[in-house]
């Protein structure tokens, strides 16, 4: 019986979880530590947008501590507000439906130049963005106004690892068990176990389900009929 509008993608989110039939391809994450184990090493910080910064209300996803959507519960990682319009993009949108990378918010200030503008109304290329502030370095500063080569980066938050933070404030090897349950997806796990883009999958499939009963699934995965 296909779904119905009615019911909650967390529904539908089972029907395009597919195990995989290899049992080389699952990964043993019995290693990996789990968030409550997990201690922040030097260098680590929370999320970017934080409640105390926005003044908006913290996202209502467990352990999220972005800010909300405007006139949202949850931030746009975690279903809130508008993302970019753009296929397989879960960006939060600027302008025009559009986030900054396809074309959204901004543009450089160079005459004939569409890339999105940084500090000073320029695009990194002709001289937009900040500086690192390492002494004598005239690298583009990544996190904490330095750039990668002195510091600007996060490490991850697993005790004893001095691996850069991949997503999830944890490096590709201790985060594992942090990422997208549907099988071969690299993306963190932020919805019901899936990315974003899955629920999104699993949220159109609830709505717009065709008479045969097919639920739209993501490239790689089998034809799921119900």
């Amino acid at each position: 019986m296909p779904p119905n509008a009615t019911q909650h993608p967390r529904m539908v989110i089972s029907f395009i979880l597919v195990s995989s039939s290899n049992d080389d391809e699952v990964q043993d994450n019995t290693s990996c530590p789990q968030p409550q184990d997990a201690l922040p090493s030097a260098g680590y910080r929370h999320p970017r947008r934080q409640v105390e910064q926005t003044g908006r209300k913290q996202c209502d996803y467990p352990r999220c501590k972005r800010a909300s959507s405007r006139g949202t519960n949850r931030c746009v990682s975690h279903g809130g507000g508008k993302a970019c319009t753009v296929p397989g993009c879960n960006v939060a949108a600027q302008s025009h439906g559009l986030c900054k990378k396809h074309g959204g918010g901004p543009r450089c200030l160079v005459r004939g130049c569409s890339k999105s503008s940084q500090a000073g109304g320029k695009c990194i290329a002709h001289g937009g963005g900040q500086l690192c502030m390492q002494p004598g370095c005239h690298m583009r500063a990544q996190r904490g106004k330095r750039c990668s080569m002195h510091g600007g980066f996060v490490l991850c938050a697993a005790a004893g690892c001095f691996n850069k933070d991949r997503g999830g404030g944890l490096c590709n090897q201790h985060r594992q068990h942090l990422l997208c349950s549907v099988p071969t997806c690299k993306r963190l796990g932020k919805v019901d176990g899936v990315c974003t883009q899955h629920y999104k999958i699993a949220k159109h499939a609830t709505d717009h389900s065709n008479a045969d009963g097919v639920v739209p699934h993501p490239p790689g995965l089998e034809r799921i009929e119900l």
